[in-house]
């Protein structure tokens, strides 16, 4: 059964005149006596009384008139409330984070500013979403295989010390090397690519190197760091809202730690308007930093 068909069916029984119905429709009147007679068939019985070229819904075409109507209606309400989910869905955007990303407030808020009518949804990857959970973009360390990747910032990796503390006095040129920090308390982050990345640095050197503090807030890190009880990491950009004076930045030798950040995305074919003005925010935002 078309759902040509039943629009052919449902223009006859109100017509009851085949010429009448394929001036409505605009389709040729023997292809709509051959779309009517089908449908009868399908059926296996007939929904009008003939009578030369006269026409008259029987007791079955009354009964099957209702129930065509009912299912056209439902039909075109769900085609309506689709239309509506998609225009709304469209300015919706999902951006999935690591763990911990300190850069994810200042770049919502400067996203709500810039783009006030676009909704941001956010998903955590590792918790309850999968690898699988669908989302428009990702701020990622290393560009992904599959993905479209953007570059956005490159920034060093600091080693912070209290500018008053005997590690600061010792490196008064402002490097350090990897031994100058053995026996100096390590605060360390949560688990995330920016520690385990410093951590793989540090230990290629020192093996036996650990946090010896471990705490998820960026303040509390820079506050202990500033109060002399240990050293910790500090990239150059991507922690803007963290306090970081009383603190004295040290670059690490032979080679200066860094890490780039890419904004990756799904290839698609097609990408909405809303969101290519996100992917042009995302990038703005980083220049600025």
């Amino acid at each position: 059964m078309r759902l040509a068909q039943l629009k052919y069916f449902l223009d006859v029984a109100r017509t009851q005149n085949m010429s009448r119905s394929a001036k409505n429709l605009h389709v040729a009147q023997p292809s709509l006596s051959r779309a009517v007679h089908e449908l009868e068939s399908e059926l296996n019985t007939p929904l009008f009384t003939r009578n030369g070229r006269s026409l008259a819904l029987n007791e079955a075409g009354r009964r099957f008139e209702v129930t065509a109507s009912t299912a056209l209606q439902t039909l075109d309400q769900g085609v309506q409330d689709l239309h509506r989910f998609l225009k709304e869905d469209a300015k919706q955007v999902t951006i999935r984070i690591e763990s911990s990303t300190t850069m994810i407030p200042g770049l919502l808020a400067f996203l709500h500013q810039e783009l006030p009518d676009i909704h941001i949804h956010l998903i955590q990857n590792g918790l309850q979403n999968d690898a699988l959970a669908p989302y428009d973009f990702q701020l990622v360390t290393r560009p992904a295989p599959a993905n479209e990747n953007r570059f956005l910032l490159s920034e060093e990796i600091h080693i912070g010390t209290a500018i008053d503390s005997p590690l600061a006095k010792r490196c008064s040129n402002g490097k350090v090397t990897v031994p100058q920090l053995w026996e100096t308390p390590l605060i360390a982050t949560e688990p995330n690519p920016l520690r385990e990345q410093v951590l793989r640095t540090l230990r290629a050197s020192a093996p036996t190197i650990t946090p010896t503090f471990v705490t998820g807030d960026r303040a509390t890190i820079a506050g202990m760091v500033r109060s002399g009880v240990g050293i910790s990491y500090f990239p150059e950009h991507s922690w803007p809202q963290v306090d970081t004076s009383g603190i004295k930045m040290l670059t690490l030798l032979p080679t200066p730690l860094k890490r780039e950040i890419y904004l990756s995305m799904p290839k698609r074919s097609v990408r909405s308007p809303q969101h290519e003005l996100v992917k042009s925010s995302i990038v703005a935002y980083f220049q600025q930093l």
